[in-house]
């Protein structure tokens, strides 16, 4: 993945950054959390388990960021 920030994902994902620097470098994008990696962007899914359930998770591993519906 060409690194990003993560006001390019927001406006992609055609979003709102709620908090943090729109410059902040996002290294790769996860939507398991046990993958996630420091600087990653998480992405929460409903599936068959609610990936929002996995933010603090994701946030201990180091997310730049999460994508949520919630």
């Amino acid at each position: 993945m060409k690194p990003t920030s993560l006001g390019q994902v927001a406006v992609l994902a055609e979003g709102l950054l709620l908090n943090g620097s729109p410059d902040r470098p996002v290294t790769s994008v996860h939507f398991d959390s046990r993958q996630l990696e420091a600087g990653g962007l998480f992405v929460a899914v409903r599936s068959e388990r609610d990936g929002h359930d996995f933010l603090p998770s994701a946030v201990a591993k180091g997310a730049a960021a999460a994508i949520i519906s919630d």
